[in-house]
């Protein structure tokens, strides 16, 4: 494992490794969990609906808004939950292969889900193939592959 991140965001971050043989020896990505983050999203809600309250009796509008502490904490809850990222990666890959995604017209091969590893990966670790590619604001390297950037 590299243990230097290629990225990193708000949730986790990406490391590049290699699998051992017994399981490929695949260069794979392992999105990993920020240690405590599931612990400290806790009280951040609790601060946004603190917030959202003292708000809503100077601010009307802010009154209007107090919904956004209870689908903070459901959506939070979701992101942090990577074993249901690793289902949803493997349905969008099997949607765009089997074309059942709604108004397609053909099956898709020529998009590339990253492979996900349900036995090594957890509700705080995601392990994926690594998929070699380009940024998506990169024109340059777009063009250079063929592909129309518009």
């Amino acid at each position: 494992i590299d243990y230097s991140p290629i990225a990193t965001a708000s949730l986790a971050q990406v490391h590049k490794a290699q699998l051992s043989p017994e399981f490929g020896g695949h260069k794979v990505a392992i999105k990993i969990q920020h240690r405590s983050l599931a612990e400290t999203s806790v009280w951040d809600v609790k601060v946004v609906k603190f917030l959202l309250a003292l708000g809503a009796e100077r601010f009307e509008l802010l009154s209007k808004m107090r919904w956004l502490g209870d689908e903070l904490a459901s959506s939070l809850k979701h992101e942090l939950d990577f074993e249901q990222e690793a289902k949803n990666c493997i349905r969008c890959g099997d949607d765009l292969r089997n074309g059942s995604l709604q108004n397609a017209q053909q099956n898709r091969f020529d998009v590339v889900v990253p492979k996900v590893y349900e036995e090594l990966s957890s509700k705080k670790v995601l392990v994926c193939s690594w998929e070699e590619g380009v940024a998506v604001d990169d024109r340059e390297s777009i063009i250079k592959m063929g592909l129309d950037p518009a």
